[in-house]
């Protein structure tokens, strides 16, 4: 039997790695993972030291967590104490793992990291959850009756996911459902639109030039295995 390609998988906005970690953790059944996280992206420093330490923890075999791991759970020893005993494994999570702000780390800089980790792959995975403050402020009243609404959400919720998208192209995307989205309006039109509009066509909406880039996006119905939990829409 051929072996199971693993696919590398980019998660930007990826806060303390939830998104990524379901990826990191399916599998066919085989030994090899499906998907292998080649670059994690997360600003706030407190959410990429979790990312940091769950990509030094997938370095290893999870049937062989090294002792020191636990010790650290624990609280016996720092985590500079647990990097220090396995420094390939602490790099390697080190260069994953970064923590850098979109939006204000130049572009060309962020294109050329994600270019070198994807290191010519064709087929791989963009995930993400961009901010999306003005939505969740507004998910309370469904709507808002500021002017400058709609551009505000472009820039906060999802312009730098857009311009990844359309700089390197990948043949699939997740973007993370966040609270208020599927509600929130502008000018009595649904902002879901807008963004399922934009998402088609990143190109138009990043660099108003039309090109043969094109997405068919899809929503989906996630059901969540614990009790007393409602469904909730992705898309």
């Amino acid at each position: 039997m051929a072996e199971q390609e693993t696919y590398k998988v980019i998660d930007v906005f990826a806060g303390p790695g939830g998104l990524g970690e379901g990826f990191a953790a399916f599998s066919h059944g085989a030994e090899n993972p499906s998907f292998r996280l080649a670059l994690s992206i997360e600003k706030d420093p407190t959410a990429h030291s979790t990312l940091l330490l769950r990509s030094f923890y997938r370095q290893f075999d999870p049937k062989i967590i090294p002792p020191e791991y636990w010790s650290y759970a624990r609280g016996e020893i720092t985590k500079a104490e647990l990097f220090d005993f396995y420094p390939q494994e602490a790099k390697a999570a080190a260069e994953e793992a970064q923590c850098i702000k979109l939006g204000k780390t130049p572009a060309h800089e962020v294109k050329n990291l994600i270019s070198q980790r994807l290191n010519g792959s064709k087929k791989w995975v963009l995930a993400g959850g961009p901010p999306a403050r003005h939505i969740r402020l507004s998910g309370a009243r469904m709507r808002t009756t500021n002017p400058d609404f709609e551009d505000d959400v472009r820039h906060f919720l999802y312009k730098e996911y857009l311009r990844i998208i359309a700089d390197h192209r990948p043949p699939v995307f997740v973007m993370e459902n966040v609270k208020g989205i599927l509600s929130a309006q502008h000018s009595g039109k649904k902002i879901i639109e807008s963004i399922l509009s934009d998402l088609r066509k990143p190109d138009v909406a990043v660099n108003s030039q039309s090109s043969v880039l094109g997405y068919h996006c899809f929503r989906w119905w996630i059901t969540n295995p614990l009790k007393n939990v409602s469904q909730k829409i992705f898309w």
